[in-house]
C-alpha cells in the first residue's frame, strides 16, 4: 500500500512544479521579478495581486485555474506523504 502512496506522492510532486514554473513564468511576463531557484513562496502574494489587477476574464480563469491546481496538487503530496508516514506505525 506504501507503494501507491508514494507514487502518488511523486505525482503530486510533480504536478506542483510544473504549476509553480507556470505561474513563475506568468508572472515574469507580467514584469514581476520572478527567480526561478529562489524566494518561491513570495511568487503566490505576486500571483494573487496578478489576479486581482487582471482585467480580461479569459486570463484571469486561466490564472485561477493555475493557483487552484498548485493548490489541489500540494494538497495531495502533503495527504499521501502523511498516509505513506502514518502506514508505517
Amino acid at each position: 500500500m506504501n507503494e501507491v502512496f508514494i507514487f502518488i506522492a511523486i505525482i503530486s510532486f510533480l504536478t506542483s512544479l510544473i504549476f509553480w514554473y507556470i505561474i513563475k513564468e506568468r508572472l515574469k511576463e507580467n514584469d514581476f521579478d520572478v527567480d526561478f531557484f529562489f524566494h518561491h513562496m513570495m511568487d503566490i502574494p505576486n500571483f494573487i495581486r496578478l489576479i486581482s489587477k487582471e482585467k480580461n476574464t479569459h486570463k484571469r480563469k486561466s490564472y485561477l485555474k493555475s493557483i487552484i491546481g498548485l493548490a489541489i496538487s500540494l494538497s495531495s503530496l502533503i495527504v499521501s506523504i502523511l498516509f505513506t508516514l502514518l502506514n508505517d506505525i
